[in-house]
């Protein structure tokens, strides 16, 4: 669940609502399960994912095989590719902001 005050000008989770909102039909994005305003916040519920890529990656030592660094990479560059047909620049590219689905 994310929050911000009502207030908050050029809203940064309207615009993260709008991004998962046209991604909705896509596999690999989380699913928004209510997006309100409560009590003079706004609150985006979201579907709860598992560890992140780094997370796994440490997890293993750092020391992933090369079929399960290939399998990622693709996914990773269908995910972005996906972003991009929907005008969606993503800047925030690193390990840390790309998570797994918790059921595999």
């Amino acid at each position: 669940m994310k929050e911000e005050y009502v207030q908050v000008c050029n809203s940064p989770l309207i615009r993260e609502f709008q991004v998962y909102q046209s991604l909705r039909e896509q596999t690999g994005f989380r699913r928004i399960y209510c997006f309100s305003e409560v009590a003079g916040y706004r609150v985006m519920v979201m579907e709860l994912l598992g560890p992140s890529l780094e997370d796994l990656v440490v997890s293993y030592g750092r020391s992933l095989g090369l079929q399960i660094v290939s399998w990622v990479a693709c996914t990773l560059l269908e995910r972005i590719e996906e972003l991009h047909e929907q005008s969606w620049i993503y800047g925030g590219i690193k390990p840390q902001n790309f998570l797994l689905d918790i059921d595999g």
